[in-house]
């Protein structure tokens, strides 16, 4: 019986294993998700200023933006705090992550600050609400040719920002990062085709 148990334990690990390499579940998948936690947690564990806190937090793993010759990690975090934009901008500009993949996601993406239900892009002390533009299917800012946000990612932030409860003397934020991976046992993973 023992001898039965051994063989059919034995079996099955080779099975999973030939999956894993073949089809990138479960093995690798968990891989990534282990990854995509880490990054995660490098920005929840952020050493925040006084009256700071983080109220909510999400990751995405898989071909978020492009085509099919990469796969990305998104990790986004909402703060409460009682800084200001500029004093915001300027502690973000401080941070440094734990990139899973490569050195892209060792500074954050984006920032953002939310009233109620608006959404503004951080960008050099400036806030400038996010409008839909039509013309490329995504979210961008008038100023700004270089800057462009897709529906799923704009989605994803309002998702989180209207699970989010405010209050009125409190002023929010959102951090948001990326990492991207190109080669490797995480490129098996069924998300990245």
């Amino acid at each position: 019986m023992r001898k039965k148990i051994k063989y059919t334990i034995s079996i099955l690990i080779i099975l999973c294993l030939t999956s894993s390499l073949l089809s990138g579940w479960p093995l690798i998948n968990l891989y990534n998700d282990f990854l995509s936690t880490k990054f995660l947690n490098s920005i929840e564990n952020i050493t925040l200023p006084k009256n700071s806190k983080i109220i909510n937090s999400y990751k995405q793993f898989g071909v978020l933006n492009g085509n099919g010759n990469h796969c990305d990690c998104e990790i986004t975090v909402i703060i409460e705090s009682d800084m200001h934009v500029k004093e915001f901008e300027k502690y973000a500009n401080s941070l440094s992550l734990d990139a899973p993949f490569s050195s892209i996601g060792k500074r954050y993406s984006e920032i953002y600050h939310f009233k109620k239900q608006q959404l503004f892009r951080i960008n050099s002390g400036n806030i400038i609400e996010l409008k839909h533009n039509t013309k490329h299917s995504g979210y961008s800012v008038k100023e700004s040719s270089e800057f462009h946000l897709e529906n799923s990612q704009y989605s994803a932030l309002r998702n989180i920002i209207e699970n989010t409860s405010q209050k009125n003397n409190k002023n929010y934020f959102i951090i948001t990062a990326f990492d991207q991976t190109f080669t490797g046992i995480s490129m098996k993973d069924f998300r990245c085709n």
